[in-house]
């Protein structure tokens, strides 16, 4: 026959499970405490939907965890993964709640900041044209017949907050000295942050010719127009003139 429990040592017996239950309880805790630490965790952006430029999100948030000391000593920042949901994002201002998942045993306390916030634009494209701005002069002597860049025009990718505001690009170059026909490839450059040129350049081309003499010049060996009017008599020929007259 089985033993029969004796109720009269209840109390004792509980008394005892409660003493070494507190007592395991008191040692864990010594030599084994629980502890609170900061991680500093990257954060992820998922669910980012297509065509949208997402700027403001703060590359890390701070995280404080607890766990015990062995708990704590085991794991690293890059055991706990923080992120925000992109899904129904819009254009403009969105705040986003961070989610932080820890690792096995361990308990998050509070993460910094808990909310963000970033600002939304749609990508779009833009056509616009190219402007060339010349620096410096030609050679003395020299004009500029033409100038001109190839493509004329490109196309311009970005937040169409920063497009709107953009109706054409301009490229530089020098064309001090020059006394023919010059040409370059200037990268586009100056654009807003987050905006893109395709292509990324322009070959610009750039003409100067002698300054032609005004009509009816006479050129003198220097170089120099000597005017005289075409079929004007010079003074000593009409002073002859009227000599012959006499």
């Amino acid at each position: 026959m089985p033993a029969k429990f004796d109720w009269r040592n209840l109390p004792l017996q509980l008394l005892s499970l409660i003493l070494a239950l507190v007592l395991w309880v008191y040692v864990n805790n010594e030599q084994n405490p629980l502890e609170q630490r900061i991680f500093s965790v990257a954060l992820q952006a998922r669910g980012a939907p297509e065509g949208y430029l997402v700027s403001g999100l703060p590359a890390t948030v701070s995280v404080k965890a607890q766990g015990s000391r062995a708990q704590l000593n085991a794991v690293n920042a890059g055991d706990f993964q923080a992120a925000v949901n992109l899904a129904g994002i819009s254009p403009g201002e969105n705040d986003l709640t961070v989610s932080v998942s820890p690792p096995p045993g361990i308990k998050v306390l509070q993460v910094t900041p808990a909310q963000v916030r970033v600002l939304v634009d749609r990508i779009g494209e833009k056509r616009v044209p190219v402007e060339v701005s010349l620096r410096g002069s030609p050679a003395e002597g020299y004009e500029l017949v033409d100038v001109g860049a190839s493509p004329a025009a490109v196309v311009l990718r970005g937040p169409e907050r920063q497009l709107g505001g953009l109706a054409k690009v301009t490229v530089q170059v020098n064309v001090q000295g020059i006394t023919g026909a010059v040409e370059q490839y200037v990268n586009i450059s100056g654009l807003p942050q987050g905006v893109t040129s395709n292509p990324q350049g322009v070959k610009v081309s750039v003409m100067a010719r002698p300054v032609p003499a005004p009509p009816g010049a006479a050129v003198s060996p220097g170089g120099q127009g000597n005017q005289q009017a075409a079929g004007a008599p010079s003074s000593g020929s009409g002073q002859a003139a009227r000599q012959k007259e006499q």
